[in-house]
């Protein structure tokens, strides 16, 4: 199941880009587009990723092509198609996300002055959520999209494969964690809010003048 959650996670990355195209392009069918339309089409999307599994399994067992094994999938072996159905699938989705986004804002450009007050404000709320997805977006299609893309397009795409799961897909990952946090206001105002909070625990606390005569006429009061 880990990796139709892959591909699923590809598809709820598109149905974003469709709700934010819908929110900003045509208000009212966005409206009608609830949580009940959401869970079906995720619905419909996972039946769909499990036919296409099972298809590909019965392919290739009546072909006896060669299967594949990695340890990145929990020493579980897969059929050559299958892998490559897979990983092809994982990529194609940050391209369709990127080409919605573009005409979302080329349709923000083309109608920044024609919107009234109410819709403008509206407009304001739904393009603020846009600014938070395009940098996931983005983000996800610069460090695992285009690195992956060069991948399958090899002639050996196993081999190509193999090199890039053990070695560039940490590298990738860690590096858009570190950038959305280096964005993300909050997490560095918890991350400086941490770095005094240490500085204070490391610094030593040297006692005042006021403590220090206190402290000796206590002594001097308890000798005698």
């Amino acid at each position: 199941m880990f990796d139709i959650g892959e591909k699923l996670e590809s598809i709820i990355i598109v149905i974003i880009g469709v709700d934010r195209l819908m929110a900003i392009v045509n208000n009212e069918l966005y409206r009608k587009f609830t949580t009940k339309h959401l869970m079906i089409l995720l619905s419909i999307s996972v039946l769909l990723l499990l036919c296409v599994h099972v298809a590909l399994i019965f392919h290739d067992c009546a072909t006896k092509r060669r299967s594949v094994s990695s340890q990145c999938f929990d020493f579980e072996v897969f059929p050559t198609d299958f892998l490559l159905f897979h990983q092809w699938t994982v990529v194609i989705a940050p391209y369709i996300s990127i080409v919605l986004y573009i005409v979302i804002y080329s349709y923000l450009w083309c109608n920044r002055s024609s919107e009234c007050a109410v819709r403008s404000i509206q407009m304001k709320r739904e393009v603020l959520v846009l600014k938070r997805l395009t940098f996931l977006i983005i983000s996800s299609f610069l460090f695992y999209a285009l690195p992956l893309s060069v991948v399958l397009c090899c002639q050996d795409v196993i081999g190509a494969l193999d090199v890039y799961i053990w070695s560039l897909a940490s590298w990738t990952l860690a590096t858009q964690v570190l950038i959305y946090c280096w964005f993300n206001k909050e997490i560095n105002k918890a991350v400086k809010a941490l770095l005094k909070l240490q500085q204070c625990r490391g610094r030593k606390i040297e006692p005042s003048c006021s403590q220090v005569n206190l402290a000796n006429r206590t002594t001097m009061f308890q000798e005698e």
